[in-house]
């Protein structure tokens, strides 16, 4: 591409694409990061994680679904010939989406994250990417006083037409070399469902019942999590029609004792999410740690587990 971004670039063009589209950007207020498409808080942008991962534009917390003659019909979805831009996405939440993108789009087709993800142009912004399941449609990489720019989508060239906001970059630039270092905790994730599956019966569960809260913030916050439940309620003055509401849910909303509740938090992340999609059900986005109540570090859990499956295999050994 030979462009870049210089970084005083970076709010003039996103006003530009706000006067041009719909378009949702991260802001922080109090502390909180979140997505908008508030044109009036612009001075309020600022690039990072919010607690609210952006699948939640896809896969909403909350949605009502009509049936009508049997044909499914996304209440919340607006169809519109025009493109919905998400600016500024953290290259962690990209790597998700890509990864739900193959759930939803392709091992288990979803009708409505489909008709979502349809006219959305997600445009990135980070110090790295990766080198698989990284699926954007511009990435915006940071290099000192530019950010390079990185078309993935040759549909989404539209994006750069604005020749006075870009440059022509003067670097020969290596993605190969800003690339995301994954945490060397996760380097054996077959090790690791291995060792989650023989760790039920640890007291590290039972250590960690005394303590956990079970609110369920972890899965609410975690950008790979898509658990959710069903309701459906009749409409009585259309007949043959019900009202179905997805909503998320989680681990702990369950009538099992809470030790289950944390152990099935573990298996479902590093055993079933990787024996379903070949990844473990974790980006390393750090999420689940910052936000959680009782200050549970789930690192440091899996080590603990890592290390008793490797004293009971040495054991084995003798």
């Amino acid at each position: 591409m030979n462009k870049c971004l210089p970084c005083n670039n970076l709010k003039p063009y996103l006003k530009k694409l706000l006067s041009n589209f719909l378009v949702y950007f991260p802001v922080k207020i109090n502390q909180e990061i979140f997505f908008t498409s508030d044109k009036n808080l612009l001075d309020k942008f600022y690039p990072g994680l919010p607690q609210i991962p952006p699948k939640n534009f896809f896969l909403p917390h909350n949605e009502n679904i009509l049936y009508d003659n049997k044909v499914p019909k996304p209440l919340t979805t607006k169809s519109s010939g025009h493109p919905t831009i998400i600016f500024a996405i953290h290259p962690l939440d990209i790597h998700a989406l890509t990864i739900l993108d193959k759930i939803f789009l392709k091992k288990y087709s979803d009708f409505y994250y489909n008709q979502r993800r349809k006219n959305v142009y997600i445009v990135g912004l980070g110090p790295y990417t990766f080198d698989t399941d990284f699926n954007c449609d511009l990435f915006l990489e940071e290099n000192g006083d530019t950010y390079e720019v990185i078309l993935k989508n040759k549909k989404a060239d539209f994006l750069l037409d604005y020749d006075h906001i870009f440059t022509k970059s003067i670097f020969d630039f290596d993605t190969k070399e800003h690339t995301h270092k994954k945490e060397p905790l996760f380097n054996d994730p077959n090790k690791i469902a291995q060792a989650i599956k023989s760790s039920y019966h640890s007291s590290i569960w039972d250590d960690l019942a005394q303590i956990e809260l079970g609110c369920g913030i972890c899965n609410y916050s975690c950008p790979l999590h898509y658990s959710y439940k069903i309701e459906d309620n009749f409409c009585f003055n259309k007949p043959h029609t019900t009202c179905r509401t997805r909503t998320w849910t989680n681990n702990f909303q369950s009538d099992l004792p809470m030790r289950d509740k944390i152990y099935n938090w573990y298996y479902d992340k590093f055993v079933k999410f990787y024996e379903l999609t070949g990844h473990i059900g974790c980006i390393d986005c750090g999420r689940c740690i910052k936000y959680c109540p009782a200050k549970i570090n789930f690192k440091h859990v899996l080590k603990t587990i890592l290390n008793d499956y490797d004293k009971s295999l040495s054991t084995q050994k003798k």
